[in-house]
């Protein structure tokens, strides 16, 4: 499923039930984070999205960690392409493989 999110990014939930989130709007940690002024009737471009993913079982949303955060901001694109690739497998946990490998 896809779903825009405020017009101002888009969240994709895969089958294996995790949702990655890409945020380019204004408060979010992009090259817009600080242009509260933006006319949301139309489109603004950013070099960089915040990203974020997610996993609903139940009542309870289960959140990837970043290892600082739920949430990692000013990733080029891509960088929001391997994160996709990475959630959308069918067998992610939640956790991320390079790091606990030490990379």
């Amino acid at each position: 499923m896809i779903e825009i999110n405020g017009n101002k990014g888009f969240q994709i939930t895969f089958e294996n039930g995790w949702t990655v989130s890409v945020q380019i709007g204004a408060g979010c940690y992009c090259a817009n984070k600080d242009d509260f002024k933006i006319d949301y009737n139309t489109s603004k471009p950013s070099p960089n999205a915040e990203i974020a993913a997610f996993k609903d079982v139940g009542k309870d949303r289960f959140w990837f960690d970043f290892g600082t955060d739920t949430v990692k901001g000013w990733c080029k694109p891509a960088d929001i392409l391997e994160f996709m690739n990475m959630v959308s497998h069918p067998r992610f946990k939640g956790r991320d493989p390079w790091k606990e490998k030490g990379k």
